[in-house]
């Protein structure tokens, strides 16, 4: 039987590459849905019960992407049928 200090490096080693490639597939979605110039100025952080979190750098790219919302949630769903909602947040890039 493991041992408990064998045991949980094993578990994060597991999550750290589910969130990997979560990331990845978000990194790789992004570019398929947004153009280069879009890309500048969006992050797409991450996932959290099926939402997807975007960081723009502008009130006025949240805008853009808000009246871009379902068109941008369709194109999401389709890479991440996991996907059901997106936050859009003025923030840092």
């Amino acid at each position: 039987m493991d041992s408990i200090k064998d045991i949980i490096p094993q578990v994060i080693e597991k999550i750290t590459r589910q969130r990997m490639g979560v990331y990845e597939a978000l990194e790789r979605v992004g570019q398929n849905i947004f153009g280069k110039q879009e890309l500048k100025h969006i992050k797409l952080v991450g996932t959290q019960a099926g939402k997807v979190t975007i960081i723009v750098d502008s009130p006025a790219f949240l805008h853009y992407l808000r009246t871009r919302k379902m068109k941008i949630l369709k194109q999401l769903h389709q890479e991440l049928p996991d996907i059901h909602d997106i936050t859009i947040q003025v923030g840092r890039i």
